[in-house]
């Protein structure tokens, strides 16, 4: 079994023999790094900065206490799979102090967009940043989380600027590597549903020697952003130099390949299941089969503990997560019946996800059904939905918007904090 305390941390560190220089359509224009224009260059965290190259999009920044415009700090730009611009500025603060770095996240890059626009605003940030703020040019890097993560890593590697990218809760394609010199941290929680991606991404990078100095953390917990300690690991490697000693490398080399074999037996098990069941997840229209299949998982995993039990934790996890995507695919192509189903299933292998309750509700919606789409948002705020604003926005809920129990909803849910 793989003990873990607050972090499990395991990394390989390859030799770097050389790179493919980026194209230069891919800097950012019009940069005058002699002559910065320091905007609310005040210590902590300013929200809404507009960009000037392009108004539609805008970001917050964290300035370290150490900040001053005389010199020159390293900039992490942070990209969130659902908007909340502000959480990775809050959870990491104090790193940023620590290793006397700028912090930035969009407000605008979320799950769902196409990769020219990730590029657009991912370009328009860094441009208004570095005329805006004191930034070492040369000491640029990105981090994301989930869909967000992938978005880090295409423009950590379309951008000449970017030297490292930290992959939270995502898997990659290791090749996409192969033409830029890189450092690369993946983080992953042991119940996170992405980490055996994660892994085999990993596996990729040390098994087929893709020239990048990598280091692969786990830590306790599930598909999240990392908890501060991970993040301060991931950070300490890439500003550091000590990838580039070749005693380090050979530990890590061994200590790859012992956790490799203490994770293969699990890992593989978890394919087989992961594999099965998403087949069965589409060809089984049965509530009653995959009742008896649910129970099956938790009782095996209420009766073990460790690796075991985090690997079903994983593989319901991957079942929450098809069960969403497909209720979502459904309710936006008007198949009710689909949506129905699937929602019922997500239900059912993710009771406690407010998620499930707030889509129920939405299909009731269209369905004309009042009564029934207000009691599964009240659902869905006793389960700590928080996203007021999309609920009072919601176009299918206009209709019940000053009915006097839809105010009552919306009054009790308390706000995602992330953004406030």
């Amino acid at each position: 079994m793989i003990k873990l305390t607050n972090v499990f941390l395991f990394f390989i560190i390859l030799a770097v023999v050389g790179c493919t220089a980026s194209n230069s359509s891919n800097t950012p224009q019009n940069i005058d790094s002699t002559n910065t224009i320091a905007v609310k260059a005040v210590p902590g965290i300013t929200g809404n900065i507009i960009c000037d190259n392009n108004a539609k999009y805008s970001y917050k920044i964290y300035l370290p206490s150490s900040y001053t415009s005389s010199k020159k700090f390293a900039l992490v730009m942070m990209f969130d799979a659902h908007k909340r611009s502000k959480l990775p500025l809050k959870l990491y603060n104090k790193l940023a102090d620590k290793y006397q770095y700028i912090l930035v996240c969009s407000d605008q890059a979320e799950n769902g967009l196409n990769i020219e626009e990730y590029r657009s605003i991912g370009n328009a940030i860094l441009t208004d940043v570095f005329s805006k703020f004191s930034v070492d040019t040369n000491e640029v890097y990105t981090c994301g989380f989930s869909g967000g993560a992938r978005v880090a890593a295409d423009f950590a590697i379309y951008n000449t600027h970017v030297k490292s990218v930290i992959m939270n809760s995502a898997g990659f394609d290791p090749l996409m590597f192969n033409n830029k010199q890189i450092n690369l941290v993946g983080l992953g929680g042991i119940d996170d549903f992405n980490l055996f991606e994660m892994y085999q991404s990993f596996q990729g990078i040390f098994y087929n020697k893709v020239h990048q100095p990598s280091l692969f953390l786990m830590f306790n917990g599930k598909h999240d952003w990392a908890p501060e300690i991970s993040m301060d690991l991931a950070f300490d490697f890439i500003f550091s130099k000590t990838q580039k000693n070749n005693n380090t490398a050979n530990e890590a080399d061994e200590e790859f390949a012992r956790i490799t074999q203490e994770l293969k037996p699990t890992f593989q098990e978890e394919n087989i299941l992961r594999n099965v069941y998403i087949d069965k997840l589409m060809n089984i229209i049965d509530i009653e089969w995959w009742t008896k299949e649910v129970n099956s998982i938790n009782a095996k995993s209420n009766v073990c503990s460790g690796d075991k039990k985090a690997m079903y934790n994983r593989v319901l996890g991957i079942l929450s997560l098809y069960c969403y995507s497909n209720t979502q695919a459904a309710i936006k192509s008007e198949q009710i019946d689909k949506a129905v189903y699937f929602s019922k299933l997500y239900q059912l292998i993710d009771p406690l996800n407010a998620e499930w309750a707030y889509l129920q509700a939405l299909i009731a919606a269209k369905k004309n059904e009042k009564n029934a789409c207000l009691n599964l948002l009240e659902t869905a705020a006793q389960l700590k939905f928080n996203d007021r604003a999309r609920m009072t926005n919601q176009p299918e809920f206009s209709r019940f918007r000053n009915d006097s129990k839809f105010v009552q909803i919306t009054n009790t849910i308390v706000a995602d904090t992330a953004n406030n």
